[in-house]
């Protein structure tokens, strides 16, 4: 496998301040230096960054793959859980999911 057949699924920008500083357009000028075709862009709990992402990504040639990272409280504990909206309707679920998290 190439580096231009790997895609990214958990990548961070400057909107998940706690893990990383990269701004939105320093990643895809990386990921279309590096010749990769796709990237996920994944932040915590927000997707603040999703429509630049978009944008910028898909100027570039590259497939953008919108996502989140998630707390979830339960009984036994508490854990992380990624997810990756496949279509316009998972972005939709996605950005409902978060918003009620905060209520």
């Amino acid at each position: 496998m190439s580096s231009v057949d790997f895609v990214h699924l958990q990548c961070q920008s400057e909107y998940s301040v706690k893990n990383s500083l990269v701004r939105v357009s320093k990643l895809i000028d990386s990921v279309k230096e590096a010749g990769m075709k796709s990237i996920a862009l994944t932040d915590d709990m927000s997707l603040f960054s999703a429509i630049k992402f978009y944008q910028k990504a898909t100027n570039a040639g590259i497939k953008p793959i919108i996502g989140a990272k998630i707390s979830v409280d339960f009984d036994l504990g508490h854990y992380e859980v990624l997810l990756l909206c496949q279509n316009h309707e998972g972005y939709l679920n996605l950005s409902e999911l978060i918003s009620k998290a905060y209520l």
